[in-house]
């Protein structure tokens, strides 16, 4: 990406990434970061912090978008499952009260 940020996170964000998605007609979908990935600095989201919250501008319009630099020499880096029990409903909660505030 042309535009350079730097932040907590470096100057080139990174991420890698594969999701497997199993449906219930036995069927399954992954999904990898690769080159078909786009991105882009030019969005409403102005900043992002676990901290701090997101800023986000509305005004802003998501533009700009260009290829991400895939890079398949990943070193030492691999990709492993956590060692924690998938996401499954464990229970369904009844709606108690809708409230709306004008």
């Amino acid at each position: 990406m042309s535009r350079k940020r730097y932040g907590n996170y470096g100057e080139h964000p990174e991420l890698l990434l594969q999701l497997e998605i199993s449906y219930t007609d036995g069927s399954s979908t992954i999904v990898v970061s690769d080159e078909q990935w786009k991105a882009t600095w030019d969005g409403p989201i102005v900043s992002s912090s676990i901290y701090d919250g997101e800023h986000y501008d509305a005004r802003r319009q998501i533009a700009n978008w260009e290829p991400v630099k895939a890079n398949s020499d990943l070193g030492t880096a691999h990709l492993a499952p956590k060692p924690f029990a998938p996401i499954r409903v464990t229970q369904t909660l009844d709606v108690k009260e809708i409230v709306s505030f004008r």
